[in-house]
Protein backbone atom coordinates (compact mmCIF):
# COMPACT_ATOMS: atom_id res chain seq x y z
CA UNK A 1 0.00 0.00 0.00
CA UNK A 2 2.90 2.32 1.19
CA UNK A 3 4.75 1.43 -2.56
CA UNK A 4 1.61 2.54 -4.32
CA UNK A 5 0.99 5.53 -2.52
CA UNK A 6 4.78 6.63 -3.26
CA UNK A 7 4.14 5.44 -6.82
CA UNK A 8 0.87 7.76 -7.08
CA UNK A 9 3.14 10.41 -5.95
CA UNK A 10 5.74 10.03 -8.31
CA UNK A 11 3.43 10.07 -11.04
CA UNK A 12 2.15 13.45 -9.97
CA UNK A 13 5.93 15.00 -9.26
CA UNK A 14 6.47 13.78 -12.96
CA UNK A 15 3.66 15.29 -14.10
CA UNK A 16 4.04 18.79 -12.24
CA UNK A 17 7.79 18.37 -13.33
CA UNK A 18 6.60 18.14 -17.34
CA UNK A 19 4.68 21.17 -16.40
CA UNK A 20 6.94 23.21 -15.09
CA UNK A 21 9.03 21.95 -18.02
CA UNK A 22 6.51 23.06 -20.32
CA UNK A 23 6.25 26.55 -18.81
CA UNK A 24 9.78 27.01 -19.03
CA UNK A 25 9.92 26.10 -22.87
CA UNK A 26 7.18 28.35 -23.21
CA UNK A 27 9.42 30.93 -21.44
CA UNK A 28 12.37 30.23 -23.42
CA UNK A 29 9.92 30.70 -26.81
CA UNK A 30 9.01 34.14 -25.81
CA UNK A 31 12.30 35.69 -24.77
CA UNK A 32 13.19 35.88 -28.30
CA UNK A 33 10.73 38.69 -28.25
CA UNK A 34 12.92 40.82 -25.36
CA UNK A 35 14.95 42.97 -26.67
CA UNK A 36 18.51 41.90 -26.99
CA UNK A 37 21.03 44.26 -24.95
CA UNK A 38 22.22 45.81 -28.76
CA UNK A 39 18.55 46.74 -29.20
CA UNK A 40 18.58 48.36 -25.73
CA UNK A 41 21.88 50.40 -26.22
CA UNK A 42 20.59 50.91 -30.09
CA UNK A 43 17.66 52.99 -27.98
CA UNK A 44 19.32 54.66 -25.32
CA UNK A 45 22.02 56.40 -27.90
CA UNK A 46 18.21 57.53 -29.78
CA UNK A 47 17.11 58.84 -26.35
CA UNK A 48 20.35 60.74 -25.90
CA UNK A 49 20.42 61.98 -29.31
CA UNK A 50 16.36 63.44 -29.13
CA UNK A 51 17.72 64.37 -25.26
CA UNK A 52 20.66 66.14 -26.91
CA UNK A 53 17.98 68.20 -29.59
CA UNK A 54 15.93 68.79 -26.98
CA UNK A 55 18.16 70.95 -25.39
CA UNK A 56 19.75 72.61 -28.60
CA UNK A 57 15.61 73.40 -28.92
CA UNK A 58 15.77 74.63 -25.30
CA UNK A 59 18.39 77.09 -26.41
CA UNK A 60 16.89 78.17 -29.35
CA UNK A 61 13.74 78.67 -27.80
CA UNK A 62 15.74 81.11 -25.29
CA UNK A 63 17.05 82.71 -28.47
CA UNK A 64 13.56 82.69 -29.94
CA UNK A 65 12.34 84.62 -26.71
CA UNK A 66 14.60 87.26 -27.10
CA UNK A 67 13.89 87.71 -30.26
CA UNK A 68 10.33 88.22 -29.71
CA UNK A 69 11.17 90.59 -26.84
CA UNK A 70 13.35 92.71 -29.83
CA UNK A 71 9.93 92.79 -32.01
CA UNK A 72 7.85 93.79 -29.81
CA UNK A 73 10.21 96.71 -29.24
CA UNK A 74 10.47 97.12 -32.73
CA UNK A 75 7.20 97.27 -33.31
CA UNK A 76 6.78 99.94 -30.48
CA UNK A 77 8.87 102.32 -32.34
CA UNK A 78 7.49 101.51 -35.94
CA UNK A 79 10.25 99.84 -37.27
CA UNK A 80 9.82 97.76 -40.77
CA UNK A 81 12.00 95.44 -40.79
CA UNK A 82 13.61 94.24 -43.56
CA UNK A 83 13.28 91.15 -46.12
CA UNK A 84 16.38 89.75 -44.68
CA UNK A 85 15.18 90.18 -41.01
CA UNK A 86 11.80 88.75 -41.94
CA UNK A 87 13.86 85.60 -43.45
CA UNK A 88 15.08 85.53 -39.73
CA UNK A 89 12.07 85.89 -37.67
CA UNK A 90 10.38 83.21 -39.62
CA UNK A 91 12.95 81.03 -39.42
CA UNK A 92 12.98 81.88 -35.42
CA UNK A 93 9.53 80.70 -35.64
CA UNK A 94 10.14 77.39 -37.44
CA UNK A 95 12.90 76.35 -34.71
CA UNK A 96 10.57 77.04 -31.82
CA UNK A 97 8.10 75.21 -33.55
CA UNK A 98 10.87 72.07 -34.17
CA UNK A 99 11.78 72.05 -30.78
CA UNK A 100 8.84 72.06 -29.22
CA UNK A 101 8.00 69.06 -31.00
CA UNK A 102 11.76 67.50 -30.45
CA UNK A 103 10.66 67.84 -26.51
CA UNK A 104 6.82 66.50 -27.01
CA UNK A 105 8.98 63.33 -28.99
CA UNK A 106 11.71 62.94 -26.09
CA UNK A 107 9.13 62.81 -23.48
CA UNK A 108 6.98 60.39 -25.52
CA UNK A 109 10.25 58.00 -25.68
CA UNK A 110 11.19 58.66 -22.45
CA UNK A 111 7.93 56.87 -21.46
CA UNK A 112 7.74 54.22 -23.77
CA UNK A 113 11.69 53.39 -22.67
CA UNK A 114 10.01 53.41 -18.77
CA UNK A 115 7.37 50.93 -20.01
CA UNK A 116 9.89 49.41 -22.13
CA UNK A 117 12.02 48.65 -18.66
CA UNK A 118 8.72 48.13 -16.60
CA UNK A 119 7.75 45.06 -19.20
CA UNK A 120 11.31 43.86 -19.12
CA UNK A 121 11.02 43.40 -15.43
CA UNK A 122 8.03 41.59 -15.11
CA UNK A 123 9.53 38.94 -17.56
CA UNK A 124 12.30 38.73 -15.47
CA UNK A 125 10.88 38.38 -12.78
CA UNK A 126 8.36 35.32 -14.16
CA UNK A 127 11.15 34.14 -15.65
CA UNK A 128 12.71 34.20 -12.31
CA UNK A 129 10.13 32.38 -10.90
CA UNK A 130 9.58 29.57 -13.20
CA UNK A 131 13.75 28.90 -13.06
CA UNK A 132 13.47 29.03 -9.36
CA UNK A 133 10.24 26.71 -9.38
CA UNK A 134 12.10 24.16 -11.61
CA UNK A 135 14.90 24.19 -9.47
CA UNK A 136 12.80 23.01 -6.76
CA UNK A 137 10.79 20.79 -8.74
CA UNK A 138 14.35 19.17 -9.91
CA UNK A 139 15.27 18.58 -6.20
CA UNK A 140 12.10 17.23 -4.99
CA UNK A 141 12.14 14.53 -8.41
CA UNK A 142 15.57 13.83 -7.44
CA UNK A 143 14.28 12.84 -3.94
CA UNK A 144 11.34 10.75 -4.95
CA UNK A 145 13.94 9.20 -7.29
CA UNK A 146 15.51 8.57 -4.17
CA UNK A 147 12.97 7.46 -2.30
CA UNK A 148 11.45 4.81 -5.14
CA UNK A 149 15.32 3.31 -5.60
CA UNK A 150 15.32 3.08 -1.82
CA UNK A 151 11.68 1.44 -2.11
CA UNK A 152 12.69 -0.93 -4.86
CA UNK A 153 16.17 -2.26 -3.19
CA UNK A 154 13.67 -2.77 -0.35
CA UNK A 155 11.20 -4.92 -1.84
CA UNK A 156 13.52 -6.85 -4.10
CA UNK A 157 15.51 -8.39 -1.12
CA UNK A 158 12.52 -8.87 0.51
CA UNK A 159 11.70 -11.16 -2.32
CA UNK A 160 15.50 -12.15 -2.32
CA UNK A 161 14.79 -13.57 1.41
CA UNK A 162 11.27 -15.59 0.36
CA UNK A 163 13.28 -17.27 -2.29
CA UNK A 164 15.54 -19.65 -0.84
CA UNK A 165 12.52 -20.96 1.12
CA UNK A 166 10.75 -21.37 -2.16
CA UNK A 167 13.81 -23.22 -4.04
CA UNK A 168 13.41 -25.41 -0.40
CA UNK A 169 10.50 -26.28 -1.07
CA UNK A 170 10.66 -27.10 -4.44
CA UNK A 171 13.77 -28.95 -4.04
CA UNK A 172 11.55 -31.16 -0.70
CA UNK A 173 8.90 -31.70 -3.52
CA UNK A 174 10.88 -33.02 -6.09
CA UNK A 175 12.98 -35.32 -3.61
CA UNK A 176 9.39 -36.13 -1.72
CA UNK A 177 8.23 -37.14 -5.37
CA UNK A 178 11.22 -39.23 -6.65
CA UNK A 179 10.97 -40.98 -2.82
CA UNK A 180 7.42 -42.23 -3.86
CA UNK A 181 8.34 -43.17 -7.41
CA UNK A 182 11.01 -45.06 -6.35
Amino acid sequence: MNQLNQTQNLQKLLTELKWANDELNELNSLKKYLPTNDDIAQQQQKLDKEQHDARIGVQSRAWSSSLCSLRLVAEKLNFKPTVEQMSLLDAEDSAEIEADAIRDKLKRTEKEKARINDELDEVNKKLEQCQNQIEAKKKQRDEQQKLLAANNRRTFYRKLAHAPGIVFAVITAILSIEYLIA
